[in-house]
């Protein structure tokens, strides 16, 4: 018994189309999101969250606006 007679394949060549479109959009879906992790690893600062700043800092900010 073929795949197709047993209810597991494509059917009809549409039906092979959309899974090779499904296939291919999975595939590029998971390269973007290596190519992601990997920049984030390179690029320092990507990936974790700035550290609050201090008070002094905050207070040494207003200092320096222009009036």
């Amino acid at each position: 018994m073929s795949d197709t007679e047993n209810g597991t394949g494509p059917k009809t060549p549409a039906d092979l189309m959309v899974t090779m479109a499904e296939l291919g959009a999975r595939a590029q879906s998971a390269l973007l999101q290596a190519e992601i992790e990997a920049l984030a690893r390179i690029i320092p600062g990507i990936g974790t969250p700035p550290a609050p700043e201090t008070d002094a800092e905050v207070e040494s900010g207003f200092d320096n606006m222009p009036v």
